[in-house]
């Protein structure tokens, strides 16, 4: 109970029942500390990765489908669709298709509690060092046509806009590659670790390419 109350040990599902069956609480006050204290797994509880398929990949192969994910997170999460199209700047039909393929490929699903939870994963992961696909460089564009428009709206104080030229050995791609993806996981691993209550989602993108021909 100790660890509980200094919030070093999370409530889960069975132990809020079993705590609130000796309490003599009617149901609206279990109710109530059911949504108080009671949160379904979601993505922050571990770090792994589930690699999307190509046929997965092209059905949500939109950024906003990763972005609903990771609003999933988030303490207001809401699955109305139009406070998603708030949210994600989409319309409220496209954040509604989003939510229904989600569920669809049984990557989201809704609770008895009302939540919303993620099934696979606890973060869904689309790459691969090796190939490519139209559905992954679509993914790409969409990812980078984002950048350009904060790069444009976006208060320099709230974002982070950088690059790096500089001679390269092409043949230690493979190297750099291999670099690049470990600092994306470690820079994820203690972003999650800082961000106790997150309540917003940002997207970080790196780009290594040749200049000359």
């Amino acid at each position: 109970m100790v660890r509980l109350l200094r919030d070093e040990q999370k409530v889960t599902p069975k132990m809020f029942e079993h705590i609130v069956a000796n309490m003599g609480l009617d149901a609206a006050n279990v109710e109530r500390l059911r949504k108080g204290l009671v949160r379904p797994t979601r993505a922050r509880q571990t770090l792994g990765y589930v690699k999307l398929e190509e046929d997965q990949l092209k059905v949500i192969g939109d950024w906003y489908h990763y972005a609903i994910l990771a609003l999933l997170d988030t303490e207001d999460f809401s699955n109305d669709p139009a406070w998603l199209a708030a949210r994600l700047g989409l319309s409220k039909a496209e954040a509604s298709l989003a939510l229904d393929r989600l569920e669809r490929l049984k990557i989201i699903e809704q609770t008895s509690q009302g939540e919303w939870i993620q099934l696979q994963g606890p973060h869904l992961s689309t790459l691969d060092t090796t190939v490519t696909s139209q559905a992954l460089k679509q993914l790409q564009r969409q990812i980078l046509e984002l950048s350009q428009q904060a790069l444009q709206v976006v208060p320099i104080e709230k974002r982070s806009h950088s690059t790096l030229t500089v001679s390269f050995q092409s043949d230690q791609i493979i190297y750099v590659k291999e670099q690049i993806n470990k600092l994306r996981r470690t820079l994820h691993q203690r972003i999650r670790k800082c961000s106790k209550k997150p309540d917003t989602v940002y997207q970080f993108a790196i780009s290594f390419f040749p200049l000359t021909k």
